[in-house]
């Protein structure tokens, strides 16, 4: 995967979000970028404003329980599968928010409420983009794939 400005931005970005709301730290990207085949939770949100678009995040389950558990301050076991969405929408949508405000800071973005997807959702879109500034996070607990599509 080709490095670019975005891509620096989505990684500093991700890692603020990560490091102050989960306590988890970014490594730096992962040198395998694929989506792992296990199970994946998958997070999606549209934006709209000057210039709109979709961001996301797919996280395997164990890295999504790790982000949950440190997000809530809760154990794992203490913890539903609808928390676990509830709380990686809510990191979509920082981490999007912050990335958006930080990339054009004098413009005016509206958000959507991010919602969970199958994983192969993720797997074909990003797959079809030309548009698409993707980054895979290498995170003290494993891999976070992060991506945010541009409307052509």
């Amino acid at each position: 995967m080709q490095i670019t400005g975005h891509n620096l931005l989505l990684t500093e970005v991700a890692s603020d979000v990560l490091e102050s709301m989960c306590f988890l730290g970014v490594l730096g990207p992962a040198e395998d970028a694929s989506l792992p085949g296990e199970e994946v939770i998958l997070c999606r949100l549209e934006f709209s404003g000057d210039g709109g678009g979709s961001f996301g995040l797919a996280a395997p389950r164990k890295i999504a329980e790790v982000i949950a558990e440190n997000f809530l301050g809760q154990p794992t076991e203490e913890i539903s599968r609808v928390q676990i969405e509830e709380v990686l929408c809510e990191l979509s949508n920082m981490i999007c928010g912050s990335f958006l405000s930080r990339l054009r800071a004098n413009t005016i973005f509206d958000l959507t409420h991010p919602r969970c997807e199958p994983a192969d959702a993720a797997r074909s879109s990003v797959a079809l983009s030309g548009n698409v500034t993707a980054q895979m996070l290498d995170l003290d607990e494993g891999s976070l794939f992060l991506w945010l599509e541009a409307n052509a």
